[in-house]
């Protein structure tokens, strides 16, 4: 924005074409970005309406002023409309695991579910939860056996293919990695 008012400054253009300039740049971004439309809908005829203020601004250094503060103001709420949607999938993603973990969970399937792409969904979820996608998920798979450990006299591999493992030796590998202990020692000791 600095660059477009230097530039303005520079050039000397008539104040109408300023402001034409001010607003296409406006719709140009509201069109690249439809949530900024809803966010600049909502000042519309307030004393942060950017519109009102590029038609009425009585001297370009109250223009440049206004239209950066409010584009600030904007970019500022469409950046926490972003955090607040990435949280939002990250806690529908944990619940979806916490529904399915049975089953045959895939990262690749949660991201088509949340319509994110799978490379952003991976990133997204590392940084949100500190673990990764299949860290969290053998984590919720373990949790789920230690309770049915401690809840029921169901056998180890009959638990292990109640919480998504078909291969014994793979759910014995994952319970030892999360409890530092193998599953029937875990059993031996707390039932």
């Amino acid at each position: 924005m600095r660059e477009i008012f230097m530039q303005a400054l520079a050039d000397q253009p008539e104040a109408d074409a300023l402001r034409r300039h001010l607003s296409d740049m406006v719709y140009s971004l509201m069109n690249q970005d439809k949530d900024l439309i809803g966010i600049i809908g909502k000042y519309k005829l307030t004393d942060k309406d950017i519109m009102l203020k590029i038609r009425e601004a009585q001297s370009f250094s109250q223009l440049r002023k206004d239209y950066q503060e409010l584009m600030l103001l904007y970019f500022n709420e469409l950046k926490e409309r972003r955090l607040s949607q990435d949280d939002c999938n990250i806690q529908r993603a944990k619940e979806y695991i916490e529904n399915n973990y049975r089953d045959n969970v895939s990262l690749s399937e949660i991201a088509q579910r949340l319509g994110l792409h799978p490379n952003y969904f991976s990133t997204l979820f590392r940084q949100k939860t500190g673990e990764t996608f299949s860290d969290y998920l053998r984590s919720a798979r373990i949790a789920k056996a230690i309770e049915l450990m401690n809840g029921t006299n169901m056998k180890v591999y009959e638990i292990a293919s109640r919480v998504g493992y078909n291969d014994n030796a793979q759910f014995h590998r994952a319970f030892k990695q999360i409890t530092g202990i193998s599953p029937g020692q875990y059993k031996q000791k707390h039932t």
